[in-house]
């Protein structure tokens, strides 16, 4: 059973009553105008030093001292599927030379950065598929035209283009990582001979333009038939064999000692990390604070409140037409002197658990970008050519881009049903007209929407006092009479 104390802010904590309740009063449904959010310690209080004290306002963020709400990236979510889009690639000749393009162009650059930083620090996290802010000097432009030059007049490439452009088939990401990975030594040989031919010290890889005749033969005799027959679980197989070889050869050759990560990752990561960036030009970067409409699930206590150690902050949420929201403290424009500020009521978006992923053209869902990277770098080649794909731009309607931006939305909120028990709610934040730097991952609410906190049945007497104290303060500074605690 659970029981609530009503804390008084104006006397002291002689003046705290108890009154006893059911689980079932403070669980919600989905209805509720009741949200939940499970949380830390350490997030709510700040971390601990070694005495068991907590860290201080100027060592780390602390939410309930901050009255802040942490908005994380997808990766930082547990789920690795967030966010996904069935993506699928569908265009003609001009759209395909761009895309490869744009591979190699980044390649380049993920190749200088090696150049410069050696294995002194990751390069991985370097790969960035929005070339288009890329600037180059004169002898970059040289380079990159020497490298397109050889890459796209070989036979070899002009079949591969052919293939996937023909017949305006549907290319889904299995079948494009292999293309990549198969395609990416002979691509990396050619890279690595005009950096050296600029008297650019890159190591020698010419070795691995080998892989290039080894695979035309491959692709001749066997891939080209069963792409145009249709069949392409082929390429389920291929990730699977690769994926598996990679891992023995790692294990024979890994040395702890002598771990040149870089050009691994140069030689074998890059194409999937490429894809993995690539796909992100279809959206802006989101972020999401997520919330339950029930707090009484115990795994829930175990996994998102540090195995009941933790806490859960009872939000009341603001009623409108389209729902339930909490006002954010959010970006609003932008001056001289930098970003401007005000609250605006947030959206709770309901997350959907039915395994459905929106499918995503991508030579047609790169409204994240602005409109003339999309028709230089996307629709129209360096010699001028204008592909076919691009009509759709111009005659885009309000209503397209607006369901465009529901689907994006809905990619943002769906889950597959093992999740199903969580009953999630999220608050979205959006890079689309303003960058959202680290520090605006902290957003702060009106205190006024937090109407409760419960404590999990392990968290620690200390730090129940800490919790409560801090309520009281901003029980003051915002003239608030009473407060919910719940156990």
């Amino acid at each position: 059973m659970l029981f609530r104390l009503i804390f008084f802010c104006g006397v002291d904590f002689r003046a705290i009553g108890v009154v006893w309740i059911t689980q079932h009063a403070i669980r919600g449904s989905s209805m509720s105008e009741f949200f939940y959010r499970f949380r830390t310690l350490d997030r709510l209080l700040g971390k601990k030093n070694e005495d068991g004290t907590r860290k201080g306002p100027d060592e780390g963020p602390r939410e309930l001292y901050d009255l802040k709400i942490f908005f994380a990236s997808p990766a930082q979510l547990n789920d690795p599927l967030e966010g996904y889009k069935e993506i699928f690639w569908e265009g003609d000749e001009i759209v395909w030379e761009n895309l490869f393009g744009a591979y190699l162009k980044s390649l380049l650059n993920t190749f200088l950065e090696y150049y410069v930083c050696g294995e002194s620090e990751s390069i991985d996290d370097k790969v960035n598929a929005r070339t288009d802010r890329t600037i180059l000097t004169d002898q970059g432009r040289s380079i990159v035209e020497k490298i397109r030059d050889e890459i796209f007049g070989h036979e070899f490439f002009r079949q591969i283009m052919a293939c996937l452009c023909g017949q305006r088939r549907r290319v889904y990401r299995l079948e494009l990582l292999t293309h990549f990975r198969n395609l990416h030594p002979w691509f990396l040989s050619v890279t690595a001979t005009a950096l050296q031919s600029h008297n650019i010290n890159a190591p020698d890889l010419s070795i691995f333009k080998k892989y290039r005749d080894e695979h035309k033969d491959h692709y001749q005799t066997y891939v080209f038939p069963l792409i145009l027959s249709g069949n392409v679980e082929i390429f389920n197989e291929s990730i699977l064999i690769h994926t598996q070889t990679e891992l023995l050869s790692h294990c024979k050759n890994w040395d702890e000692n002598n771990n040149k990560k870089n050009i691994i990752f140069l030689c074998t990561g890059f194409p999937e990390k490429y894809l993995d960036e690539l796909e992100k030009l279809t959206a802006p970067k989101w972020y999401t604070a997520c919330f339950m409409a029930d707090s009484s699930n115990s795994a829930m206590w175990g996994g998102y409140a540090e195995n009941h150690t933790g806490a859960c902050l009872k939000y009341k949420s603001d009623t409108q037409e389209s729902g339930y929201s909490i006002s954010i403290r959010k970006i609003s424009g932008a001056t001289k002197n930098g970003y401007t500020y005000k609250y605006m009521p947030m959206h709770l978006n309901k997350v959907s658990y039915d395994g459905d992923h929106v499918k995503v053209d991508f030579f047609k869902s790169l409204l994240a970008l602005p409109l003339p990277v999309i028709l230089s770098n996307w629709y129209t080649t360096p010699d001028g050519r204008m592909s076919t794909n691009c009509g759709w731009l111009h005659s885009l309607t309000e209503d397209q881009r607006l369901n465009y931006w529901m689907d994006i939305n809905t990619a943002a909120t769906a889950k597959i049903d093992a999740w199903k028990y969580e009953q999630e709610h999220r608050l979205i934040l959006e890079s689309r007209v303003f960058e959202i730097e680290k520090n605006d991952q902290y957003v702060s609410y009106n205190f006024n929407n937090l109407e409760g906190v419960i404590f999990g049945i392990r968290t620690p007497l200390e730090d129940k006092v800490r919790i409560v104290r801090a309520i009281q303060n901003h029980c003051k500074e915002n003239n608030r009479t009473h407060f919910n605690f719940y156990q």
